[in-house]
């Protein structure tokens, strides 16, 4: 059975703790004992999210990841047997290089210090 959160007013389970949009603590129905309802313990919640500091710079090498594989691929369609490989080919090698290490470095990071 789904309640209303008191305090985003979103849909959650009624044996919810937490709601999973806001994190406002949900208390259980109270006990009752000797006609006397007895509130249960509160007890702290933590929801653990990744910050969005390591999503930007996820987000970041993901853009340069693409970006070097745009100046690769164009690179190469210019590059000619006689000359080699053009600069932009080689901009575009460092540039994809550089977005897939920032951009698993972010998703380690993101992991290692949010879970």
């Amino acid at each position: 059975m789904l309640v209303s959160c008191p305090d985003c007013e979103h849909k959650i389970s009624r044996r919810a703790e937490s709601c999973p949009f806001c994190g406002y603590r949900v208390l259980p129905p109270a006990r009752v004992e000797r006609g006397i309802p007895v509130a249960p313990p509160l007890e702290p919640v933590t929801i653990q999210q990744t910050a969005k500091r390591w999503k930007k710079i996820q987000l970041w090498g993901a853009a340069l990841t693409l970006i070097g594989l745009i100046l690769g691929m164009i690179g190469l369609g210019l590059s000619s047997p006689l000359t080699g490989p053009p600069v932009v080919a080689l901009l575009g090698l460092l540039t994809l290089s550089a977005g897939l290490v920032i951009f698993i470095t972010a998703r380690v990071c993101g992991w290692w210090y949010h879970g």
